[in-house]
């Protein structure tokens, strides 16, 4: 995916997104959702960090802001 430096993205597993926006994720399980650098340290973690409009727990959703901008791999 191609990232923008500055915009920031939200990623969740929340049928109703707990870090701010609309629906993007529909995980009825445990989830957990990370964000490496290309040295594989951890940028950002979220491991059963919300609970959902929906009432669902251990839900995961993270809001990044990458400082460069440029194609990333999901992992």
């Amino acid at each position: 995916m191609n990232l923008t430096a500055g915009r920031t993205y939200t990623f969740s597993t929340c049928p109703n997104n707990a870090a701010g926006g609309s629906c993007f994720g529909t995980a009825t399980y445990d989830t957990r959702l990370d964000i490496w650098n290309s040295t594989c340290t951890t940028l950002l973690a979220s491991n059963d960090d919300v609970t959902c409009a929906s009432g669902f727990i251990f839900r995961s959703a993270l809001a990044y802001t990458p400082t460069t901008s440029g194609r990333r791999r999901p992992g």
